[in-house]
This record gives structure tokens, C-alpha cells and sequence, in this order.
């Protein structure tokens, strides 16, 4: 049977599902009679709401249930369906998921505008890519139903009260009470709270005024330690004190915090230890730091008020061995005696300090004779602790 709409175009009305029914309704009551002859005929949406792509599940696709029905949930994969719906019914797709594998669809029940059913089992007249991905909101609130052509709204004023209210008595104040005279004017003020007072600091002391960085075992006895500590109190406690310190050359500070050595949290002394290994402080130069006390209510101060203290920092490397005193044993002269006649001072004792803070572990004398261009070597014997010597003769 054809069913002409208001511009003369006509429709084939098949049977209409209880699904089909209710889409046709909450069409029309969107767009009116004319909306719902053009975009609804016998329950199958073909499509309109501001165009949407069409799915029809058809004949030759696998049917989503055993029944041949096509089930339609509020959300994708989530409880039972709502209805089922018959194979060959158009649907208008609003939406789809993510990975395209579940659509949204228009679906005008009461506490719902939308459904979702499986793409798989559909035929789609476009591009599913185009849908925009949606979410699922599994329960709407329910619109306030619509009005019928035709219907009328009779307004029904409440029931006014028998009587008015009567107004309530009149409470007359007590008087006042006159203020006693040995009562002074700020006694009835509300005390003030005191502001959180800072902690106090005093006493920033360091261990050493240099410390010292080894490069390898050339300074075995430096320091290469330093103990800060400083003295701190506060009326609440003093939660935490830090040490703020920069190496030399560095462009910021780092933070070391500082322990209670001692005392209490209202008055302690408290400290740190930096190690130049241990820390990384490698490079020579000053070390400044200046350090924080904070109490339990966050209250701070610093010491000192404004810049900051420093030490020195050395690096030790290998520079090698010192060697002084390199002078003659005694005279300044010795002489070839070709005839041995022993006359003469045909010898002489080389002599040297030398020193080093790993230990001197050789020395060898260089001299060069009268009328040659190369020096010889002469292994020195060391003859007490720093003392070397070595022989010349005019006979080698």
C-alpha cells in the first residue's frame, strides 16, 4: 500500500514493528505530521535530524542473534538489549565507537534519545569513518512528555489559607545592663591572637675554614671534611633546619638538610658534614652556604640575614716532587790528577732535598764534563729521610 505525504510523494508502508512505531512517534513529535510522513514510513528511518549515515542489516549479512534480529543495547556491551528489531529496517547512525565496531543510532524512547547496536551484522549506505566517536551515556533523564495538538492547560490556583496568620506578639528587649564603673573599657574586647613568631638562629660555625679535594693520593692529611652547625629554637618547635651551600664556580645552591644534634625542638643544635668526594665538590675556590630554620607552623628565618658565609676549597693534584738545597758537600772545585799523585780534590758529594706527599721513589743526578754537550746519569742514594746524594769524580 502507498501512502502519499503532504507534497505528494508516496511511501511503501510494510508492516509496522512496535520499534518502528515508536520511532515514528518521537519523530513526529519533533518535526510534526510533516516530519514524521518524510522521515518515517512503516517504522523504518531513512534517514533526516540533520542527515546521518543509513545502516539497513540485510538479508545476506550474518544475523546478530539466533532469531535473525538485530539487538540494540544502551551502551556497547553493556546488560540486556532494549528491544530487538526486525532484519530489513533502515536505521539513522549518529555515532559510532572508537574502533568502529559498535554504532550509535537514533532511538526516541522515554528516558532515551539514542541506542547502540553492532556494526558487523549492518549494510552502510557511506562512510563510517565520518561519523564522529561518541560516548555512551547508558541512562538519560527522561523528557517531560509532550503536548497533544489540541490540548489545553487549565490553570487550578491553590486553596488560599482560612485565615491569614496572625502577627506574632511583640517581645519588648530587656534594658540594657548599666556597665560597672571598676570594669575598664577593653575588658569586654575580644583578646587578640599573637602572630606566629620566626625561629631564632645564632651561631653558624664551621668545623675548618678549608677543605681540600684529592685527585688521587696526593694529599693524604688534608681535610677534606667540614662539620656545619648551627643553633636554633622557636616557642612551637623548630620542624626542620637546612644548610644551603654552593661549590665554587657553581651557579645555584644545593640543599643538604641539618639533624638535631642536641636539645630540643624549642632550642637544639643542629648540623650537617659535606665531604668533598662524597659531595662532588671538586673544583678550588669558595664555597659559600648560609642556612634555613622553619617551624611547625611554617614560619622561617634564615642566617645569615642576607648573603651568605664561605671557605676555601683546594684541589689537590700530582705537581711532583720538590727538590732544594742541591749544593757541593764542601768546596766548589775538583781536579784531574793524571799522575794520581793525590794532591788534589778529585771528587766531590752532590747533595739534595727532596720531598713529595706521596713519597720519592728515585733520584738521578745529571752533570755534564767540561767540553761536552750531553749530560750523564747518576743514581743518588738517599742518605736520611729527604737527604740524597751522589758522588762525582774526575776519574768516572
Amino acid at each position: 500500500m502507498l501512502r502519499p505525504d503532504e507534497r505528494g510523494a508516496s511511501y511503501r508502508v510494510p508492516h509496522v514493528s512496535a520499534f518502528g512505531a515508536a520511532f515514528a512517534k518521537g519523530l513526529a513529535g519533533l518535526g510534526g505530521p510533516g516530519a514524521a510522513a518524510a522521515i518515517v514510513a512503516g517504522g523504518i528511518i531513512v534517514g533526516a535530524l540533520g542527515g546521518g549515515l543509513v545502516a539497513t542489516q540485510g538479508s545476506g549479512q550474518q544475523p546478530a542473534s539466533a532469531t535473525g534480529k538485530l539487538a540494540v543495547y544502551a551502551c556497547p556491551d553493556n546488560g540486556a538489549p532494549l528491544v530487538m528489531i526486525q532484519a530489513g529496517q533502515r536505521l539513522l547512525v549518529t555515532g559510532r565507537t572508537e574502533d568502529s565496531a559498535w554504532l550509535r543510532i537514533h532511538f526516541p524512547e522515554p528516558g532515551r534519545t539514542e541506542a547502540w547496536v553492532q556494526a558487523s551484522p549492518l549494510q552502510v549506505d557511506g562512510a563510517v569513518a565520518s561519523l564522529p566517536v561518541a560516548g555512551c551515556a547508558p541512562e538519560l533523564t527522561v523528557a517531560a512528555p509532550s503536548i497533544e495538538p489540541g490540548m489545553t492547560l487549565t490553570a487550578v490556583a491553590n486553596n488560599p489559607p482560612s485565615a491569614p496568620p496572625s502577627s506574632s506578639p511583640e517581645v519588648t528587649p530587656p534594658p540594657e545592663p548599666t556597665p560597672s564603673p571598676s570594669v575598664s573599657a577593653s575588658a569586654s574586647a575580644s583578646p587578640s591572637v599573637a602572630p606566629n613568631a620566626r625561629p631564632t638562629l645564632a651561631k653558624l660555625t664551621v668545623s675548618t675554614g678549608r677543605i681540600s679535594y684529592d685527585t688521587g693520593n696526593y694529599c693524604p692529611s688534608a681535610v677534606k671534611k667540614v662539620t656545619f652547625r648551627v643553633r636554633a629554637g622557636d616557642e612551637v618547635g623548630v620542624q626542620s633546619v637546612a644548610l644551603f651551600w654552593r661549590e665554587p664556580r657553581a651557579s645555584s645552591f644545593a640543599t643538604s638538610p641539618m639533624t638535631r644534634a642536641s636539645g630540643n625542638t624549642r632550642s637544639g643544635t643542629w648540623q650537617v658534614t659535606l665531604d668533598t668526594t662524597a659531595n662532588g665538590i671538586t673544583k678550588a675556590g669558595k664555597l659559600a652556604f648560609y642556612a634555613v630554620a622553619t617551624d611547625g607552623q611554617g614560619a622561617t628565618r634564615r642566617i645569615p640575614t642576607s648573603g651568605s658565609n664561605s671557605i676555601t676549597v683546594a684541589v689537590c693534584v700530582n705537581t711532583g716532587p720538590t727538590i732544594t738545597a742541591v749544593a757541593p758537600a764542601s768546596g766548589t772545585s775538583i781536579f784531574w790528577d793524571p799522575l794520581s799523585a793525590g794532591g788534589c780534590q778529585t771528587a766531590r758529594n752532590i747533595t739534595a732535598t727532596v720531598k713529595d706527599t706521596d713519597g720519592v721513589k728515585s733520584v738521578t743526578l745529571f752533570y755534564r764534563k767540561p767540553g761536552s754537550s750531553t749530560y750523564t746519569p747518576k743514581a743518588m742514594n738517599e742518605t736520611s729521610s729527604g737527604k740524597w746524594s751522589a758522588k762525582i769524580s774526575t776519574r768516572d
